[in-house]
């Protein structure tokens, strides 16, 4: 496999994960390139990189996770990828199945593939385990997506075909939803296969609908209906 691949490692305060994904990730380091992405984490996560000798970019904010990817792909693109993988840092997804990602896009050249985390579906929480299902449900009623898991961040871009989608997408968790609404009303090449997903207290930065913050589950479920309807609003954009 040659090094057109680039792996982006999304990091955000996860200084209890780091230390596995970055084993995790250089057991492929021949054959991937590999970037982590730190978004402004306020924890150890950024010395334990700078420790391991890791490729860096820093937020000098915390901009989201959306921001996160964006920036990935903006390096991706400067630096003529042909592949960009998006690996979260809170160790839930394992490299047997990026690889296993890779493979699939492979076989037909697919836009995009996305791992869909059903396979877990019984080890979420249940606020994130109905927001899944009703994600899903959504997408498939308003814009017909085939794909089952519709808020999955775990992708693998051919990168040319998103230069003028990507900066376009909302910086937080709407990035997803937003982005299978464009792919499937623009009839993208893409695909979908079953992976599996770790889950423990270290998985998601999202809080219970007790929680006042941005990251309370109810906002940012409302979020990603808002701006969907603003991405179906602006389609002519994309």
């Amino acid at each position: 496999m040659k090094k057109k691949f680039l792996c982006a490692v999304l990091c955000y305060n996860n200084e209890n994960t780091i230390t596995k994904v970055i084993r995790d990730t250089n057991k492929i380091r021949n054959k991937i390139d590999i970037l982590f992405i730190n978004d402004y984490s306020k924890d150890k996560t950024l010395s334990i990189l700078k420790k391991n000798k890791k490729k860096v970019i820093s937020h000098k904010k915390n901009l989201g996770y959306g921001s996160a990817v964006k920036t990935a792909y903006k390096y991706a693109l400067k630096n003529n990828y042909y592949l960009l993988s998006i690996l979260p840092g809170d160790h839930q997804r394992s490299i047997d199945d990026l690889f296993k990602l890779i493979k699939h896009q492979k076989k037909s050249d697919f836009d995009l593939v996305s791992g869909s985390k059903f396979l877990s579906q019984n080890k979420l929480f249940i606020s994130r385990k109905f927001g899944n299902i009703f994600f899903s449900k959504f997408a498939n009623f308003f814009w017909g997506s085939k794909f089952e898991d519709n808020l999955s961040g775990f992708k693998v871009y051919k990168v040319s075909k998103f230069k003028n989608i990507i900066n376009k997408l909302p910086n937080d968790y709407s990035f997803d939803i937003c982005l299978n609404q464009i792919i499937f009303r623009k009839n993208f090449f893409c695909s979908e296969i079953r992976v599996k997903c770790r889950y423990n207290n270290q998985t998601s930065k999202m809080k219970n609908i007790f929680n006042i913050s941005e990251r309370n589950i109810l906002f940012i479920g409302f979020k990603m209906i808002y701006n969907s309807f603003i991405i179906f609003l602006r389609l002519n954009k994309f």
